[in-house]
């Protein structure tokens, strides 16, 4: 299956990571792949200082001078050049995925919450980013605040884009990008923005928490926005190799994420292979898994021949519950991983 195809997407059964790679598209599209959650400060900054801690609104002018000077930082620090049609482009799917409420405008802080959600920043960077943007000036948030901000969340992953005519001076290619949108629409796949925002209120005696609960509550990965942290570590290892061939499609190396089954002796799974659950003699879908961003070392090596004769030796009880305690998946940050 090509992943690179979005129509192909689709044929991924585990929700999250169809979303995920759905969203990597569009973020590729939109040319945030380039852009850091530094560039959208500043540009923020640098057009009218707009305050996105308020329901302030933007047109659509303001909006493409927002991207304008954006992409701008990111040309004059990175090299290379975003083209005009690129930042109107950009300026569209934000439309689409920030209105609300049928008009011409949408609201700073809607825009800055997508916009740091599909930058190519660390996850840490985008999660106290979106803390910044959700508290109040007293450094606290109150229901509503993540209510808006869970909201505005969910609409990058399931909003829905309907374009009634395309621009004659667009290429065939950029069709593409007016697809993305409406294929990424899965929407009630992790919940409710309701039933977030209950368990993170918890525990919460107050009718506010501090920022740094916020933080906590991000970092702990809520169902709501699994797909988020599945994004960053689809995105870091787009160019990382695992010198180790796929059990299943036999390719070496393994680009992108590497799975290494609990219970075959030395067996790898690819992205490709284990997305679209592909199966052999051996190794059967079922099988418990780890998720790696890094090349096999020794330590794993041997772990995995351990982890295998537990499998085979002891009673499957005690294994399934093994599994179920382990079933976190293990990732790296990208100063971490090792690309060829």
């Amino acid at each position: 299956m090509d992943l690179s195809r979005i129509e192909s997407l689709n044929e991924i059964r585990s929700s999250v990571y169809r979303v995920s790679l759905k969203l990597l598209s569009l973020q590729k599209r939109c040319h945030l792949d380039v852009v850091y959650i530094r560039h959208v400060t500043t540009a923020f900054q640098s057009v009218g200082g707009v305050n996105v801690q308020q329901t302030a609104k933007m047109n659509r002018q303001e909006v493409t001078q927002v991207l304008r000077r954006m992409f701008l930082s990111v040309s004059q620090e990175l090299g290379g050049h975003v083209s005009m049609e690129a930042t109107e482009e950009t300026c569209k799917v934000m439309f689409t995925l920030c209105e609300r409420s049928g008009g011409q405008a949408v609201s700073a802080a809607s825009l800055q919450t997508a916009l740091i959600a599909l930058s190519a920043d660390t996850l840490i960077n985008k999660y106290r980013a979106l803390v910044s943007v959700a508290e109040k000036s007293s450094g606290s948030l109150s229901r509503s605040g993540l209510r808006s901000l869970l909201q505005d969340l969910s609409q990058v992953q399931h909003r829905q884009t309907t374009y009634p005519s395309m621009p004659p001076s667009l290429a065939v290619s950029d069709a593409c990008l007016y697809q993305v949108p409406a294929a990424v629409q899965e929407e009630g796949l992790f919940g409710g923005v309701e039933a977030a925002v209950g368990s993170y209120f918890n525990r919460v005696l107050s009718p506010t928490a501090g920022e740094d609960h916020l933080l906590s509550w991000l970092q702990s990965e809520p169902r709501l926005l699994l797909w988020l942290p599945t994004l960053y570590r689809l995105y870091v290892t787009q160019n990382v190799r695992h010198t180790v061939r796929c059990h299943t499609c036999k390719t070496l190396p393994i680009t992108g994420l590497r799975y290494r089954c609990m219970k075959c002796v030395n067996v790898h799974i690819c992205q490709s292979c284990f997305l679209t659950d592909r199966q052999t003699r051996k190794h059967k879908t079922h099988h418990p898994v780890l998720e790696f961003c890094t090349q096999p070392t020794l330590r794993e090596s041997w772990s995995s021949l351990v982890q295998s004769a537990r499998h085979a030796l002891l009673p499957r009880r005690h294994t399934q519950r093994e599994t179920d305690r382990r079933r976190a998946l293990m990732w790296a940050e990208p100063g971490e991983t090792t690309s060829r």
